[in-house]
């Protein structure tokens, strides 16, 4: 019968690997805590990842996205180059009117916010859609903080819901 690689070398005596098994099986929690501070070491920089997209505003100068990003810019403001979409779930169908002209009014005095179009009811009739245009662009940490706040800061309803859909 064949002996396992982990307990003799070719040579006949204990091989490297036995021997570091042989000092984990004699301080296993002295290993695993060693292992988790090692981890954890090496997961301090993902707390300071700040995740998005870059968008054309970061192109080089010269080229056309980023030609039309300033023109966009500059003719409709620098938030037009980052809207984005609010939705809004009315707990009940028949409130979803009333609903929506309290968010859209909400938004409108939002600080941060342009403009808000009006709140529109999907095809089925079970969400409100808007598009919010914010003052500042899609990379200033002032739209960052508006998208993170929006749910609290402008919701005439309480409690805000998130809502995600399936990508």
């Amino acid at each position: 019968m064949r002996k396992p690689a982990a307990e003799q070398s070719a040579d006949g005596g204990e091989s490297g690997w036995h021997r570091y098994v042989v000092r984990i099986d004699r301080h296993p929690w002295r290993w695993l805590g060693g292992g988790v501070l090692v981890a954890a070491v090496l997961a301090v920089p993902a707390f300071s990842l700040e995740l998005g997209h870059i968008d054309e505003g970061a192109d080089p100068a010269g080229s056309t996205t980023r030609e039309a990003y300033d023109a966009i810019s500059a003719g409709f403001g620098p938030g037009a180059n980052g809207q984005f979409t609010v939705v809004v779930v009315p707990r009940d169908a028949s409130q979803a009117s009333s609903r929506g002209q309290s968010v859209q009014q909400a938004l409108a005095k939002t600080s941060g916010v342009a403009s808000a179009t009006p709140l529109t009811p999907s095809k089925d009739g079970v969400i409100l859609l808007s598009t919010v245009t914010p003052t500042t662009g899609p990379q200033d940490a002032a739209t960052d903080e508006l998208l993170g706040c929006a749910p609290t800061r402008c919701r005439p309803c309480s409690p805000a819901r998130r809502v995600t859909s399936p990508a």
